[in-house]
């Protein structure tokens, strides 16, 4: 990689976290989308404070340099997926997220990170495909549902199959905490939008 290059990657990326960091002070109102981590579940960090941005920048040089020398490392794949998707840069998630599922195409926890993004982008569709997939792989996979709610109730308006997503995910231990503030958004977007 040329100087330059890496020069506008790292100016951009700081931009990215800087604008990220500044939506998420004064954004609000419906639920965060819920990111998976194996083996672990969690939700999605906030963006990084500006303090944090060196030590995040540096990550990303050093996972680039790892993909320059094998470009199909499933794993800097993904790190450097979570690491876009937790800056809020969508478009460089999925690009990240999308090479990593081509190679390990049933992780139920990167399925949904990529179908999170492809909700910050604006197709809809495609990111409730990609929870479904992950929920097929794994029922219990809480998150694939809880996103698929926000995504298909709250983004498309497709509230029969967030509806169906809600359900299944009221039945679910690890997910029934998150089924009040579902219920309310949901029947707040309903009201906002009716068929």
């Amino acid at each position: 990689m040329k100087k330059e290059q890496i020069a506008m990657l790292v100016g951009g990326f700081a931009f990215g976290v800087l604008v990220g960091f500044g939506l998420a002070q004064i954004g609000g109102g419906a639920p965060q989308q819920a990111r998976s981590q194996a083996p672990q579940q969690r939700q999605a960090a906030p963006p990084a404070q500006p303090q944090a941005t060196a030590p995040m920048l540096a990550e990303v040089a050093k996972l680039r340099e790892i993909l320059e020398l094998d470009p199909d490392n499933a794993e800097a794949l993904k790190r450097l997926g979570n690491l876009y998707h937790d800056a809020r840069m969508w478009p460089q998630a999925v690009e990240f997220y999308e090479k990593a599922v081509a190679l390990t195409p049933n992780d139920p926890n990167l399925l949904t990170d990529l179908g999170t993004c492809y909700g910050g982008v604006g197709r809809n569709d495609e990111a409730v495909a990609m929870f479904a997939k992950a929920n097929n792989i794994d029922p219990n996979h809480w998150q694939s549902l809880f996103n698929t709610v926000i995504i298909a109730g709250l983004n498309a308006h497709d509230f029969d199959t967030a509806e169906a997503a809600l359900a299944k995910l009221a039945a679910l231990p690890a997910g029934q905490q998150h089924v009040p503030q579902l219920r309310q958004a949901l029947d707040q977007a309903k009201a906002e939008h009716p068929n």
